[in-house]
This record gives structure tokens, C-alpha cells and sequence, in this order.
């Protein structure tokens, strides 16, 4: 594919694909029924051996990929070309090379340049050259639903080089196709075009990503490129090669998140600007770092040095401008021992944030965390006073510099998808503690976030212009959008902006949440700390608490609106009294927002969402249920409880198993899971009430009453549904198989503006 940009390095070589001699070439006499006309047919439909016959006889695997290869690529470029005026000479897409034919597309590009000189001389009325464009899309729309099932169906149980060479076929196919599509949209007025959509096929997605794998690629990086670019930006991707370090470990990263840059405290080695380096460090006075701290204001630091820069010293600052630097801990610009970085790492910070070319008669002064965030143990209280002001750090940053070692790498002069990649892949994406650094440097009325390349910094808006450059590649027009959603710093301040609407934080959390999933941060604790600076929470109450879920259970306290729905959730829940109704993780709180997106809805509809108040106490709410009474001197097989609605004779609920993992024992007992019970009740989902056939549920266990509020304990989910009569409730997860033994309850209503609170 040599019309693809070059790359600033490869990994990989490019992949050749053969030319194979079809006896009967491309006739230039219409796309659809050229297959009729050479003795094929087609049922696009089926998959299988029946999805292309020949009718003269059977054909072999290279007869077929020849024939698929002639229609589906040589016939595409003909047909597409020949719309707008353009022939094409097919040999001109041919090169001889170790004694055979190989595809090439160096000349591609000469062909679009005349089909776009072509349109810009053209006279046609706007309908009839959108004619033009919907008989060429009619042919790129072909050739999309004919290789799903053909190739999937030709390479079907064929050997390993067979699978390799038909793979390829169908790769050069879709990078073409989205070429040409492309070059449709581009010239062809893409205002009035919708933006093309794309699918990888399955053979050339293994194929791209066994090669990527076997090269080194982290598996997170992988999924996600595949999810974030077409089937080119993949293989671009494939010939660059991993975007991470030599020295890291991707063998644990899951498909989810990269594993490959967290660290080992005890064993983490600051680096220097070059291997080899013996230069001595430069530290800070910890304690100058704690009296700035205490007394409220930000320290940050200028560097001092002689003319030869042989003596280089620290002085602490706590006003003037400054930069805060954001960094990856793995790429070797940490310190857990003490407060100091290398000599040569100090000059290189000074370089930097001298190329950012700040307006100021002051000295500059630098932030960075490994030396204005005390690491001593004795001052562990300004440690917790540093991370609690780090959103205000970086908020009041004149600059903010991002610094990763696959950036630093990267030309300016790269092809915008390259640069993409790089982007996209790099440890500054992958990281928790950054993402709250990109979101919060700047705001959308300005733009203080900078990445360094190799030849300087960029603001982060030129950035997304850069790579948004207009070109022929579907790559360049997603790879904006999908950095952007990787970092969504526009919608992130529309939402801080209206922090003081009811759900507003949970607002924000919907719209930045989902990326959390992919972030990581060496300890745990900390995504819940990173979470509640980003929604404008009193992060002083999180650090306190020292576990994972006591911090949780603190964000929910503090976050107070929560759809009522989450109540009602399914998944993992918290074991600390006051949030055992809640997920117990953030991940889990998110998937239970994000079915209301809350992200730019009315007030209106804003209204319409049911939210309950999380207190220190537990879940306030209002629902409506009911109350029932158990004979606790029953038999222990007993497996189900049914009972009648008190309102309506025909409704009846019954309970069933309860963990789940004791849904198929014999010995489980309903009787005995609630024999503890001080009163079991059942609050139905407002928003999944009983309906023809279903509804939801939670089983809890009121403990007592504080005036107009009952106080109970969460105990599980259970599922409403309708049976044939009357109407059953059973537990999530129950055993398909009918019970052993059900017996019956008395039951009390519960009326829907009874107050609760779900501890």
C-alpha cells in the first residue's frame, strides 16, 4: 500500500501483496454483474462453500482469491474512478519484483489529484454531480457487503500460508475501499456526505494483530487502536510498532487496561537525560516545601546555576509564575526516597519551560511532583495537604507541561495519523493521575495544556488541528474525535460549570467515567482521590480514609445525589454499614449512571431522574413495597415464600434461593437466611415496576423507625415476574428448575411516599 504516508519508523516491513493472474481480468463493463459475466455466482448471503461457486467447475482457493481480487479490488478502482471521468490503467497498480507481479499503489494518488482537478473544473449542476456521487457510493456500498461473506467464507478451513495470502488480499481491499471512500467524502462536498463508518474484517484483524502481538504490542493499546481507527490506521500502526518503552512488562495488561508502566516503589530508579550518567542529584529542603504548604499557598521552585552550569541549586518559591509539569512515573522522573532529581534532569526541566516562551520579568518557577510533594514520612500530613491542593495546582499553572517518552520521540513532521498512534498509545494516556492533569490544565477559554515533541512543546489545540489535517485517510478524521473522548476536556468544563445543579457531579462522572476503566494508578486508593478533585469534592475526607473502600464509601457521601436506580442494581456490592446497597466500585457506578446520560439534558428531563440522598447514615429514599411475616418454626428445606398482594388477590410474590452460588444446593433455606430477619420487606423499582410480565426488586431488613423514616439493611435484588394466575417474585439469579417446597407468608403494603433509610 505505497500510497499510505510514510512513518517516521518501522517495525515491521510493509506487507507485499501478490498479484495473481486472473484469466478473466476485469472487463470495465459494470461492477455488479461481473461475476455473472465470468462464470461465478454469488450468494452473499450465505456463508460456506456456497457463498461463491464457479459454474464450470470447482474452483480452487487461488482461483477464488484471483477472481475476488480482480472484482473487488482492480473493479472497485476502475468503477469508482470511471464515475467522475478518470481511467485507470490497471498495470499501472502493478510492479515486477523478485521475479513476480506485486500489487502497488504508489501511483493512487496521481489519480485522486485528477479526479479532485476534475471537480473543481466541473460545470455539472449540484444534482446531477450528486448522481455522480451516489452511483460511486452504490460501488463502495458492494464491495462492503460482498467481502464480509466472501472472505469469511473463502478462507474458512484453509491452511496457515493460505489464511497469511487471502488475509492480505483482504486487507489491501479494505485499505482501498476506505481510500477511496475517503477521497469521495473529501472532494465531493463533505458537508453534505456523512462521515464514513468502517468495520475491520475479522481475517485481517488476525492477521494485523498476530503480527502486532508477536512485536511486542501491549494488549490494551491493541484492542483499543482497533476499536479507535479503520482497518489502515491499524495497519500503520502494525508497521510503527509498540508505542512504550523496551523496558516495560506488557505480559499482565488485560484488554481493558495496560499494566505495563505501574511500578515497584521499593525497587523504582530515577533516571537520568542519558544512560551513563553519573551526574549527583539536586534536592529540595522538604521542610521549606512544609512551611509553604501550611501556610496555604503552592511551592514550586527556580533553578539557580553558574555560568557552566557545573553548580546547580534549588530555590523554594511560593508566588510568580511557574509550571507544572506532568509526567509518567515509570518513564523515570520519580522519586520515592526523597525529594531530588539529577542534575541533568533539573537542566532539561529548565530547558523545557524556557521553550514555552512564557511573557515574564519574573524567574520561572517549575512544579513538579517528586519534589514539591514531601515524600518523607514524618511529614506525611503535607504529603496529604499537597495532593488534596493538586487540582488547584495545576489549575493555577501558568502552563502545563506534558512530558512522556514516546512523545519526545515524535516529529511535528509526522503524518497526523502516525502522530495519532503515538498519542493514543503513549503511558501519558494510560495513567489516572495524568488524566485529571489534562482535564484540569486550562480551561476552554484558554489553553495551557502543551505536550513536548522532539522538536518543542505544542498547545493541545493545535494539536487536534494537526490531526485533524484534511487528507484522503479515514484515520485523520476519527483520530480527532477520539482523542478528544480520551481527554474530554471541553465537555468536562461545561459540566464544572454548572457544578451546583442537582446531579451535576454525577453529570461529569457519565461523561469522563468511561475512560476511567481504562486508566490505572499504582495504588487503588487513589482513583477514588483523583475522581473527587475532578467532580469538585472535598478531597481532604478522602485521603483521610486509608482503604479502598472506606474511601468509596466516602465519595459516595460526599458525591450525595444518586439515581435511585443504582439501588436497584445488580453486581458487586460494598460490605461497610451505610452503602452496602452501593457498587463497589467506581467502574460499577458508572455502567449503573451511564443508561441516563445526564450529560446536556434539560432541566426538565433532569427533573424526570428519580435521585435518592446518600448520607453518612445510609440510601435516603421513598419507595413503596412490602412488609411480611415468617413462621420461623417452619421445616429448614423449605426453598420458596410466596404471599398475596393485601391490594390485589391475584398478585402473589415469592422468594427464592439467595446467594446465587446457593441456588442449585439442596440445602438451601430461605427460612434460615431470614430467620435473623428482624422484619423482611420488599421496595419495589419505580422505574421497573410490575409490569405485564416483569418487574424488579430489593429484599431488605427493617431494623427500626426514627419518626416518619424506616431504617433498614440491604440484603439482595429480586426479579418481579408474572407466571401464568398469579404473579411471582423471585431472586436474581433463582434456579430455572421449579422449587422443592414454597410456603406462604401474610403481607403488609407499603405505601410509595414512605421515607426510607437503606443502610
Amino acid at each position: 500500500m505505497d500510497h499510505l504516508p510514510p512513518l517516521t519508523k518501522f517495525s515491521l516491513t510493509p506487507l507485499e501483496v501478490l498479484y495473481l493472474d486472473d484469466d478473466g481480468n476485469y472487463d470495465h463493463n459494470g461492477f455488479c454483474k461481473f461475476p455473472a459475466r465470468k462464470g461465478w455466482i454469488i450468494n452473499p448471503k450465505t456463508f460456506g462453500d456456497d457463498a461463491l461457486q464457479y459454474i464450470e467447475s470447482k474452483a480452487t482457493f487461488t482461483k477464488k482469491l484471483a477472481f475476488l481480487q480482480s472484482w473487488l479490488f482492480f473493479g472497485m478502482i476502475i468503477e469508482v474512478f470511471k464515475v467522475f471521468g478518470v481511467s485507470v490503467n490497471t498495470s499501472c497498480f502493478l510492479r515486477w519484483h523478485n521475479g513476480q507481479w506485486i500489487i502497488t499503489t504508489a501511483l493512487l494518488r496521481s489519480y485522486i489529484d485528477e479526479w479532485a482537478r476534475r471537480r473543481e473544473e466541473s460545470c455539472k449542476p449540484s444534482e446531477t454531480r450528486e448522481s455522480l456521487v451516489t452511483e460511486a457510493q452504490a460501488v463502495l456500498v458492494a464491495v462492503q457487503e460482498v467481502d464480509y461473506v466472501l472472505f469469511h467464507s473463502v478462507l474458512e478451513n484453509v491452511s496457515k500460508s493460505d489464511l497469511q495470502q487471502g488475509s492480505m488480499i483482504a486487507l489491501s481491499i479494505s485499505i482501498m475501499r476506505e481510500t477511496l471512500l475517503n477521497a469521495l467524502w473529501t472532494i465531493e462536498n463533505p458537508s453534505r456526505i456523512a462521515t464514513p463508518g468502517f468495520r475491520i474484517l475479522h481475517p485481517v484483524r488476525t492477521l494485523l494483530r498476530s503480527g502486532m502481538r508477536n512485536s511486542g504490542w501491549c494488549l490494551a493499546q491493541l484492542t483499543g487502536l482497533e476499536e479507535w481507527t479503520d482497518t489502515t490506521g491499524l495497519y500503520l500502526a502494525s508497521l510503527a510498532g509498540p508505542v512504550h518503552r523496551q523496558q516495560e512488562d506488557h505480559s499482565t495488561c488485560t484488554v481493558m487496561r495496560c499494566l505495563g508502566n505501574q511500578i515497584n516503589m521499593q525497587t523504582y530508579e530515577t533516571r537520568h537525560t542519558i544512560a551513563g550518567c553519573t551526574c549527583q542529584h539536586v534536592a529540595i529542603d522538604p521542610g521549606e516545601i512544609a512551611t509553604v504548604l501550611q501556610r496555604g499557598m503552592i511551592p514550586r521552585f527556580i533553578v539557580l546555576a553558574d555560568e557552566e552550569r557545573a553548580t546547580v541549586k534549588l530555590k523554594i518559591v511560593e508566588d510568580g509564575p511557574f509550571v507544572a509539569i506532568s509526567h509518567v512515573w515509570s518513564h523515570g522522573l520519580g522519586n520515592p526516597r526523597q525529594n531530588s532529581l539529577p542534575r541533568c534532569q533539573i537542566l532539561r526541566l529548565e530547558n523545557y519551560i524556557t521553550g514555552l516562551q512564557i511573557p515574564t520579568s519574573s524567574p520561572l518557577g517549575i512544579w513538579i511532583d517528586t519534589l514539591c510533594v514531601p515524600v518523607a514520612p514524618k511529614l506525611r500530613h503535607f504529603r496529604t495537604l499537597a495532593i488534596i491542593r493538586l487540582f488547584e495546582t495545576f489549575q493555577k499553572a501558568d502552563k502545563v507541561l506534558v512530558l512522556d517518552t514516546a512523545l519526545e520521540e515524535t516529529t511535528k513532521q509526522c503524518s497526523p495519523i502516525e502522530l495519532g498512534i503515538v498519542l493514543y498509545c503513549c503511558g501519558w494516556m494510560q495513567r489516572l493521575w495524568t488524566f485529571q492533569e489534562g482535564l484540569i490544565g486550562g480551561s476552554i477559554s484558554d489553553d495551557k495544556l502543551h505536550l513536548r515533541l522532539l522538536e518543542g512543546p505544542i498547545e493541545w489545540s493545535r494539536l487536534l488541528k494537526r490531526l485533524a489535517t484534511t487528507d484522503i485517510y479515514h484515520s485523520n478524521i476519527t483520530a480527532r474525535d477520539k482523542i478528544k473522548d480520551r481527554l474530554p476536556r471541553e465537555e468536562y468544563w461545561q459540566q464544572r460549570a454548572m457544578v451546583r445543579r442537582k446531579g451535576s457531579g454525577l453529570a461529569i462522572l457519565e461523561k469522563i467515567g468511561r475512560e476511567l476503566e481504562h486508566r490505572t494508578t499504582t495504588r487503588p486508593e487513589d482513583e477514588i482521590t483523583c475522581l473527587a478533585g475532578l467532580l469538585g469534592l472535598d478531597t481532604a475526607k478522602i485521603v483521610q480514609s486509608p482503604t479502598y473502600f472506606e474511601r468509596l464509601r466516602e465519595f459516595y457521601i460526599l458525591l450525595r445525589d444518586i439515581p435511585q436506580r443504582v439501588l436497584f442494581s445488580s453486581g458487586a456490592k460494598m460490605s461497610l454499614i451505610g452503602v452496602t446497597w452501593a457498587p463497589n466500585s467506581i467502574s460499577g457506578l458508572v455502567f449503573h449512571c451511564a443508561s441516563d446520560s445526564l450529560v446536556g439534558v434539560s432541566k426538565q428531563d433532569l427533573k424526570m431522574t428519580i435521585f435518592a440522598t446518600c448520607s453518612d447514615r445510609g440510601l435516603l429514599t421513598k419507595c413503596s413495597g412490602y412488609f411480611f411475616k415468617l413462621d420461623l418454626q417452619m421445616a429448614l428445606n423449605v426453598r420458596e415464600i410466596s404471599f398475596l398482594d393485601p391490594l390485589d388477590r391475584d398478585l402473589m410474590i415469592t422468594l427464592g434461593p439467595y446467594p446465587s452460588y446457593l441456588s442449585t444446593s439442596k440445602e438451601w433455606n430461605i427460612v434460615a437466611y431470614m430467620r435473623e430477619f428482624a422484619m423482611p420487606a420488599i421496595l419495589v423499582n419505580p422505574d421497573e415496576p410490575l409490569g405485564i410480565s416483569s418487574g424488579s426488586a430489593v429484599l431488605v431488613d427493617v431494623t427500626h423507625r426514627e419518626e416518619k423514616i424506616l431504617f433498614a439493611n440491604y440484603k439482595c435484588k429480586v426479579k418481579l415476574r408474572r407466571v401464568q394466575g398469579p404473579i411471582a417474585v423471585g431472586i436474581s439469579h433463582s434456579p430455572t428448575e421449579a422449587p422443592e417446597r414454597a410456603i406462604s407468608a401474610k403481607s403488609e403494603q407499603i405505601q410509595e411516599d414512605q421515607e426510607w433509610c437503606i443502610m
